[in-house]
């Protein structure tokens, strides 16, 4: 595996993200997510990848925290 991306592509009106997974570039799923699952997942995959030596994105149009502010 060489790369992960999140990209939330819509929120919900009830404030749900819909996020599409790509894997080595390949679409690889829809996830629907709150904020606060989609944040722990980004979290948990960048912590993972940088360790493993595979990229990862995440893109988040609708929250502009960057996740590297957070550690």
């Amino acid at each position: 595996m060489n790369s992960i991306s999140l990209i939330v592509t819509d929120q919900s009106g009830s404030g749900s993200y819909h996020v599409k997974m790509v894997v080595d570039e390949k679409e690889s799923g829809i996830l629907y997510l709150t904020p606060e699952q989609f944040a722990f997942i980004s979290k948990s995959l960048w912590r993972s990848c940088t360790q493993d030596g595979v990229i990862f994105n995440a893109e988040n149009p609708f929250d502009c925290e960057d996740l590297e502010d957070d550690e």
